[in-house]
């Protein structure tokens, strides 16, 4: 049986590990964290999707909740009432969070089960996927904007804030997205078979992009003396 594990699910666990040393102990927090842990082993379910982003949601607020913590000496976990929205924490008088783990579209995962399924007969069968765009059509062509829509589109309507108050949205993209840190960085070059590839990506360009200095995928020629 193969027990390894994926260099960012090691890194999600370490990021967990470390909000609830931060948290444990601390009586104003033992009961919201004891309860984040139990859903985190909640297995109820029957479909695997809700539980994966049930999962993705309570992973992302443990995590913002520990290290928010390591800032703010005291932070309040506010419980979202049954037809009733709220911020996810409140730190300091009048300052609101709300954690947001954008999830890889239900599209995107129809899509890629229906070609596994067309190809059963195949000992190994590939896919393509696009888990951070929402649609396959203009996914190549314009993935900066695709992207923001993916990761902002369930919070355009802005009824999580509270009026008068400093108001904060905590992204993260590590567990709905599967997005690591190379996912954001302007620029990776690889050397391979004598060429060069140098290029960028959609997460980068869609938070840091300016339309006059765009950052394209670029292949280059490398010459050995």
């Amino acid at each position: 049986m193969d027990k390894s594990v994926s260099e960012g699910s090691y890194s999600n666990i370490l990021n967990i590990s470390a909000a609830v040393e931060s948290l444990v102990g601390i009586d104003r927090y033992e009961s919201w964290l004891v309860e984040n842990l139990k859903l985190l082993s909640y297995d109820s379910y029957k479909s695997n999707d809700k539980k994966i982003q049930l999962n993705s949601k309570v992973a992302a607020e443990l995590i913002a909740g520990g290290q928010l913590s390591n800032v703010f000496h005291e932070i309040e976990p506010l419980v979202e009432r049954q037809g009733q929205k709220n911020p996810d924490f409140k730190l300091l008088d009048s300052t609101y969070l709300e954690v947001y783990c954008p999830q890889t579209s239900q599209q995107n995962i129809e899509a890629v089960q229906k070609q596994h399924n067309e190809q059963k007969d195949k000992m190994i069968s590939i896919s393509f996927s696009h888990p951070q765009t929402g649609q396959t059509v203009g996914a190549k062509r314009y993935p900066s904007n695709k992207i923001i829509d993916r990761v902002l589109s369930h919070k355009r309507n802005n009824d999580q804030t509270k009026v008068d108050s400093y108001n904060l949205l905590w992204l993260d993209l590590t567990h709905g997205f599967n997005a690591s840190c190379d996912d954001a960085l302007p620029l990776v070059t690889i050397h391979h078979v004598g060429t060069i590839y140098t290029g960028s990506f959609g997460i980068w360009h869609a938070f840091y992009g300016k339309k006059i200095s765009l950052l394209l995928p670029l292949i280059e020629p490398s010459y050995v003396i």
